[in-house]
């Protein structure tokens, strides 16, 4: 007797088992292209493309405004990949990615703002460590945001979180 087909894992989960047709003429997509990530050859490096805007390295995307679009897709396509079961971590995840996301915001305002300060403290960055602690890097040094010893510097920083705030 012949054996039935077997489900592919994708089908057993409820998954389609192909991928859906791309739209026709004038219909709306379902779905927009957020970023795509190529190989370059013949080096293989990878490339990462969002929108018009090419990077070739972390540090490039990190100085540009996409860092944190991209970093919550790479949240989203891990927890895609994962699958359901991962629901419980997306929330932290997620958590995380708008605190970095803040802060890259803010950095953007400070970047702006930073004339104002004596030339010897314009070396300024708010980074978050491991706890999600925010500590202020300055000059070289780094110091927890309430330990910061410069008030000038406390102002600047409360300055541009007020204006982040109110973008909200």
């Amino acid at each position: 007797p012949a054996e039935p087909p077997r489900e592919s894992p994708a089908q057993a989960e409820g998954e389609p088992s192909e991928s859906t047709p791309a739209p026709r003429g004038g219909e709306q997509p379902a779905a927009v292209p957020v970023a795509q990530l190529l190989r370059e050859q013949p080096s293989g490096a990878l490339v990462l493309q969002v929108g018009d805007r090419i990077y070739r390295s972390r540090a490039e995307l990190r100085a540009s405004p996409d860092w944190s679009v991209v970093q919550q897709l790479s949240i989203d396509l891990a927890m895609w990949l994962a699958g359901p079961s991962a629901e419980a971590a997306q929330s932290a995840a997620q958590a995380a990615a708008q605190q970095t996301g803040m802060l890259a915001e803010i950095n953007e305002i400070l970047k702006r703002k930073l004339h104002t300060l004596p030339t010897e403290q314009r070396d300024l960055e708010l980074k978050e460590d491991q706890a999600g602690n925010v500590l202020v890097s300055l000059g070289g040094k780094t110091y927890p945001l309430e330990e910061l010893p410069y008030e000038e510097v406390r102002q600047l920083i409360r300055q541009a979180a007020a204006e982040w705030e109110g973008r909200r």
